[in-house]
């Protein structure tokens, strides 16, 4: 003969409270989890943006990022390309742009002044040519 148990309302409550707070524990177990990964992800990828983007290192010098409609410039020295604008105070400087843009070397502030530039993407060429 079987014998059954009694049934006991307490402790059958008491074992589904069990059961539900084990539930609920999980469930925000994975919801911190999920957080946490998001955000080292956002952390690591904001990390990886930053450090690549600033500045590039080329041949000694820093570059930052093109935007569209920059200006390219590219310095000359006697007809030599240059890293950058050559310390030369008695040198004649001559500047061509192209689409029709003007460029106007100012010896004093060592500083171009382009007009003219319509175009996008403004190349000049700044040719120091040396006094002989």
């Amino acid at each position: 003969m079987i014998k059954l148990n009694e049934f006991n309302p307490k402790s059958e409550l008491k074992k589904l409270e069990r059961r539900n707070r084990s539930n609920k524990i999980a469930k925000l177990s994975c919801m911190i989890s999920v957080a946490i990964i998001a955000l080292i992800s956002i952390i690591y990828t904001y990390a990886n943006y930053n450090s690549t983007s600033d500045k590039i290192e080329f041949l000694g010098t820093t570059v930052s990022d093109f935007i569209n409609g920059d200006y390219f410039l590219t310095f000359y020295m006697d007809v030599v390309a240059v890293l950058e604008a050559p310390q030369c105070d008695d040198c004649q400087v001559e500047v061509t742009c192209n689409d029709g843009a003007r460029g106007i070397w100012n010896k004093n502030t060592k500083s171009i002044t382009i007009y003219d530039a319509v175009d996008t993407n403004t190349k000049c060429a700044i040719n120091f040519i040396s006094a002989k």
